[in-house]
């Protein structure tokens, strides 16, 4: 099962994800970030969505922007479940 967590900065993305780990996990997940399958279990991301604020004026940070989005949606589509983070809140999207 591969989840995505995605929210604006400090929107409570990570906590919630790190709890979602630890409930569907049989051993205690090391680290979330860069965490792997090669024990055959459970895949989970957590993602900053920066199109969200103001959307910059140079073309370096657009392009990043632009490429996050790509990103984004591309995760959202191979992921089974995916989770918007407001507030500390989560809204589950698929």
């Amino acid at each position: 099962m591969k989840i995505l967590y995605f929210g604006g900065q400090k929107s409570g993305k990570s906590t919630l994800a790190e709890a979602k780990a630890l409930s569907i996990s049989d051993q205690k997940p090391y680290y979330l970030a860069t965490y792997d399958t090669s024990f055959g279990d459970d895949e989970m991301s957590v993602r900053i969505d920066v199109g969200t604020g103001v959307i910059p004026n140079d073309p370096i940070s657009r392009r990043f922007v632009d490429y996050s989005g790509v990103i984004g949606q591309e995760l959202a589509h191979i992921c089974d479940e995916v989770y918007e983070v407001k507030l500390g809140m989560e809204i589950r999207l698929k």
